[in-house]
């Protein structure tokens, strides 16, 4: 009630209702927030993806990035009436990621930066 009579008295300003075109983007928006919440929930590659990101980046950019591949999916669906959605599961990257190629890369990286690594027990009985 008071909030009115400082409105008709104008020492507030109304509210800003923005025009209808940046309504409709905004709905967009919070139905592509919603439609990533719900495809991330679950234990899928997307979920996985999307834990990936949020770790490193944060949160929002997380959303943004899952957003894209999602609508990415959906160009490529539609794009090609043959193709079928096939989830890659939780435990792709796991998979993917060749674990004695990282320790390789790894290593070179801190011998890049003057850090002397001693080699492993294995590699010194080789040589």
């Amino acid at each position: 009630m008071w909030l009115a009579k400082l409105t008709e008295r104008g020492l507030l300003q109304p509210s800003f209702v923005p025009p209808p075109e940046i309504r409709r983007l905004r709905e967009f928006t919070r139905l592509r927030t919603d439609l990533v919440h719900e495809r991330t929930r679950y234990w899928t590659f997307l979920g996985e993806r999307y834990r990936r990101i949020a770790r490193r980046r944060g949160k929002r950019k997380a959303l943004a990035a899952i957003a894209r591949s999602i609508l990415v999916i959906i160009f490529h669906l539609l794009a090609d009436r043959t193709a079928r959605f096939h989830d890659l599961g939780p435990g792709w990257y796991d998979t993917y990621i060749d674990k004695q190629r990282k320790v390789r890369n790894l290593i070179r990286q801190l011998e890049a930066l003057g850090y002397p690594i001693p080699p492993a027990p294995a590699e010194a009985a080789a040589a």
